[in-house]
């Protein structure tokens, strides 16, 4: 095996031979010329491994907090019940996870039974681009909440644009359902989707508003009760697996949609989901004057 040299231990080497007698100046020139070469090599290759280093410990790091905060938003607590958030969002699931997004409407009917739910009322078959495996869109949601008895004026259709939003996707109900918060002022919503689902969901709304859309919006986080893990499921990417698998796919995303600038960093995200205490009271007496007008 070679016997491997640190740039110090080269220089050194490199020293004693041009000052011995053994060579000639010619040789020694060769030798200053491919010494030369060689510390250059170490040097490139040293400065590449630096920031290889630095590149893994960056993104360690930023997966660190990630998953700090994938665990805070599937367990972060909600408000007492006189201080009930305004509404929840029930973000749109699959045919084969519905179930586990009406529970846990009915679990926070229970806890603030006057708190109303926002839907988007989207057709699957209007839209331009729909999913094929499995998504019946808002008419199979609203129907297991009538039977679970959540309908009427407990619940708040948003209009699907569906010009706008040729297909449904996380980002495209953020975009369709902030405006519509902003609108009718309310300051607090509680998203709610399956597990494997609702730190994106929550993060991409959150993301949409405060990035200008409501930044003195505050957002809630609720997961459904978890359904079978292994069970086979069908996926809005049009991936058939086991929930379980959905994990990877929601972690790359997550990656993705950050670096692409679709989420905030993580540390942005982790400062503005902490308690609503420390958000921007100006910005919400604002709102507040607004709707005692």
């Amino acid at each position: 095996m070679a016997k491997k040299f640190s740039v110090a231990t080269l220089l050194q080497e490199l020293k004693r031979v041009l000052e011995s007698s053994e060579f000639g100046l010619a040789a020694a020139a060769v030798l200053m010329f491919s010494g030369g070469m060689a510390l250059a090599q170490a040097l490139s290759m040293r400065k590449t491994n630096d920031r290889k280093t630095n590149d893994g410990l960056k993104l360690a790091r930023t997966r660190r907090r990630i998953t700090r905060l994938v665990m805070r938003l599937l367990a972060n607590p909600l408000p007492i019940p006189e201080d009930a958030p305004d509404v929840a969002y029930l973000y749109h699931q699959m045919d084969t996870n519905v179930d586990s997004l009406v529970e846990g409407a009915i679990s926070l009917m229970q806890k603030y039974p006057t708190m109303p739910f926002i839907v988007s009322n989207v057709d699957n078959s209007r839209l331009k681009q729909g999913i094929d495996n499995g998504f019946s869109g808002a008419g199979l949601l609203l129907e297991k909440l009538r039977l679970a008895g959540i309908q009427g004026p407990k619940i708040s259709l948003v209009e699907w644009d569906y010009a706008k939003f040729p297909m449904i996707h996380t980002l495209a109900e953020a975009q369709l359902v902030v405006p519509y918060l902003r609108q009718h002022d309310h300051l607090s919503v509680v998203v709610v989707a399956t597990p494997f689902h609702l730190p994106r969901a929550a993060m991409t709304l959150a993301s949409v508003a405060w990035k200008g859309e409501h930044p003195s919006l505050h957002v809630y986080t609720y997961p459904g009760p978890a359904l079978d893990w292994e069970e086979v499921a069908s996926h809005s990417q049009g991936m058939q697996n086991t929930r379980y698998s959905f994990l990877d796919s929601e972690m790359d995303r997550v990656e993705r949609y950050m670096a692409q600038g679709d989420l905030l960093p993580p540390a942005a995200l982790e400062s503005r989901f902490a308690k609503p205490k420390l958000r921007d009271n100006s910005s919400i007496a604002s709102v507040m004057s607004r709707r005692h007008a």
